[in-house]
């Protein structure tokens, strides 16, 4: 009975002053009692050359366009960091540099790419556009079609319309 009761003031204290599980017990407003530091941004290319991240751009390219990697469904930065032996931290900003863009939207470019050499090559009518987009390395219809409305601005569908008219 008093371990319940104890409880229960515990859980009732902390409703009317929730700020004691963030450390923040006092009465005034968080700007008053801390100091805020202004703090630089932390350009994460900088200890990188201009040219090395080209020519790291011109390696990762030329090895995902020759292994077709932007094929497996899944594929993350670290899954070509450790196939090329060249640390994550050097691609990120090489890629982000080169492109303009991240790591994930930069291979989904590659899988739309795939996506329309297949049309020309006219899968669209043997598979369906999931069966398409699986073929090109999406893993769900999802983020095909949000990605392929990026690249595209278009939807899947609208597009095979379209070419499917001309």
């Amino acid at each position: 009975m008093t371990i319940s009761s104890a409880l229960i003031g515990a859980g009732v204290f902390l409703v009317f002053n929730p700020r004691l599980l963030y450390g923040f017990y006092w009465s005034g407003s968080i700007k008053e009692k801390i100091e805020i530091k202004e703090i630089e941004p932390i350009k994460s290319a900088s200890h990188i050359q201009t040219e090395e991240l080209e020519e790291l751009c011109d390696q990762v390219t030329n090895f995902v366009q020759s292994q077709k990697l932007y094929l497996k469904q899944g594929i993350t930065i670290n899954d070509l960091s450790k196939e090329l032996n060249i640390p994550v931290y050097k691609i990120s900003p090489a890629i982000n540099m080169c492109y303009d863009t991240n790591f994930n939207q930069w291979i989904n470019k590659f899988r739309i790419e795939e996506f329309d050499r297949l049309i020309q090559q006219g899968e669209h009518e043997r598979l369906t556009l999931d069966g398409i987009a699986s073929k090109c390395g999406f893993s769900n219809r999802t983020t095909f079609i949000s990605a392929f409305k990026k690249i595209k601005g278009d939807t899947p569908s609208h597009y095979l319309k379209n070419i499917s008219l001309t």
